[in-house]
Order: C-alpha cells, then structure tokens, then sequence
C-alpha cells in the first residue's frame, strides 16, 4: 500500500483509523491476514512507530464481489493510547504505510483501504433530544397561559 497522509484522511484522533480488507474471493472462500504491519513514517521519511497484528487472522468465508467484504482493523484503547503517545499531538503530516500479506488467497482482487471511524449518533439519541426540547417547550408554554 502507498505512502498517504494522516490529514489527507481527515483523521483526528488516532483512535479512529482503521484498515479494512476488501477480500473479493471466488466462491466466498477462507482468506488468512499472514501479518499486517502499520507504521508511520515522518516527513523526512523515517520511521517514527509500527505496529503490528499479535498472530495471523483468518477469515472463515468471505463474500464474492468487490467491495462487499470489508473486514476492519483497528487499534484497542491501549494501543491508540500507545500510538497517540509516540506520534505527539500534531499529526497533520504523519505518513502512513501498510505491509499485509495475505494467505490462502485464490485469486480475487483483494485490496486494503484506510478508513476514518467517527461516532454516529443512534436514531433514539435523536428522539430523546426532540423529545427533551417538547417537554422544555410545553412547560414554557404553560408558564406563559
């Protein structure tokens, strides 16, 4: 995988990179992530931090068609606490670069891309918000009558 930016990603907090696996197997056959290695490269080009998985994954059955089987990697809290120590507070230009070979692979297009995780609000946080302003509104009517 190519060399890209931190900030040409939109990523704030390291927290929420993650790398997904787009596996494109025929027949939705096994795939196993041999080893997968994340570093950070600075601007110079040295590598400042890499992290990399415990042991290899196996994915049991993939889905067929490009783009249908994403399998995501992320960091844990211990180690997005690990890596937001070693890289500092100005990530705008830390590169990033990825080394994951694949076994048991059959001959799909399988490609990594790295994404930017952020929280979504769940639809019932939306109605207790609206519903909390009703009940603010009925009782400022009400004091109003």
């Amino acid at each position: 995988m190519g060399l890209t930016t931190r900030g040409a990603l939109g990523i704030t907090k390291i927290g929420n990179l993650r790398i997904i696996l787009n596996a494109t197997e025929s027949a939705g056959n096994a795939i196993t992530v041999s080893s997968l290695a994340l570093s950070f490269y600075d601007v110079a080009g040295i590598t400042v931090g890499t992290f990399s998985l415990a042991a290899p994954v196996t994915f049991a059955s993939t889905l067929t068609g490009i783009g249908q089987a994403g399998f995501t990697f992320g960091f844990d809290a211990t180690q997005a606490a690990a890596a937001s120590s070693l890289l500092g507070a100005d990530l705008a230009n830390v590169r990033i670069g990825l080394a994951a070979p694949l076994s048991d692979a059959t001959g799909g297009p399988d490609t990594f891309f790295v994404g930017n995780v952020t929280a979504v609000p769940e639809p019932a946080i939306y109605a207790l918000m609206l519903g909390g302003l009703g009940a603010v509104g009925f009782v400022a009517r009400r004091r109003l009558r």
